[in-house]
């Protein structure tokens, strides 16, 4: 009788071991399963990341979507003036690897001159908003981009003064400019380039201006005796 007992017990032990490995294996293999389902969802998201394109506007299109902001805006921009032309940079300058955009428009209010105002299409927000000079001189008129940079605009400042239609000068001096929010700096390293422009204009100025009234002098006197 002994001897049936303990095969009995060693049977039922056998079994109990048996179902308990069979139920970690089922359990090890959904866990598995799970493992490779969440991996595949995230490499599938990595995968479309890396594909998805970097769309840049191109020339064409940035000017045309400048002419379109300008007819959008109409009644403030009638009061620059008559828009005459403009003038257009892009460049990587947001390093988002889409094409931004710097312009330089200009307006004729009617007068003498015409004068510049400069825009910034940012391609993050694809929007295009208007740009004031900063007062790193009171001659300081324009900026002519020749290149946009990651974060940097290159080209020459339009350094001009006039004190009529016959008395103005102006000299281009190559700098470096940032946009912060609506505001174009000038890099302060060209800040003393600007300000030497600025005494070479007022001398020359003051040339032009005392030549003028020498000629006028003369013109009078000669008047003075042909009478």
């Amino acid at each position: 009788m002994r001897k049936v007992y303990f095969k009995s017990m060693a049977i039922v032990l056998a079994t109990l071991l048996f179902l308990t490995n069979c139920g970690g294996s089922s359990d090890k293999t959904t866990t598995e399963k799970k493992s490779d389902k969440d991996t595949l969802t995230v490499k599938n998201k990595s995968e479309e990341d890396k594909e998805k394109p970097i769309v840049s506007l191109t020339e064409k299109e940035a000017e045309a979507k400048m002419k379109s902001f300008l007819k959008e805006n109409s009644r403030k921009y009638r009061e620059y003036g008559e828009f005459q032309d403009m003038d257009l940079v892009g460049g990587n300058y947001n390093a988002d690897g889409a094409f931004d955009y710097f312009y330089k428009v200009n307006f004729y209010p009617g007068g003498d001159f015409v004068y510049p105002t400069h825009f910034f299409y940012d391609s993050e927000q694809d929007k295009i908003r208007e740009l004031t000079l900063s007062k790193s001189s009171k001659y300081l008129q324009s900026v002519q981009a020749k290149e946009v940079i990651e974060g940097k605009i290159i080209g020459s400042a339009n350094v001009w003064s006039a004190r009529s239609m016959d008395l103005e000068a102006f000299r281009d001096v190559k700098a470096e400019f940032t946009i912060d929010g609506s505001k174009i700096n000038c890099d302060k390293k060209f800040i003393p380039k600007l300000k030497k422009a600025e005494k070479e204009i007022d001398a020359e100025l003051d040339r032009m201006e005392q030549e003028m009234m020498e000629n006028a002098d003369g013109v009078n006197s000669s008047e003075e005796a042909d009478y």
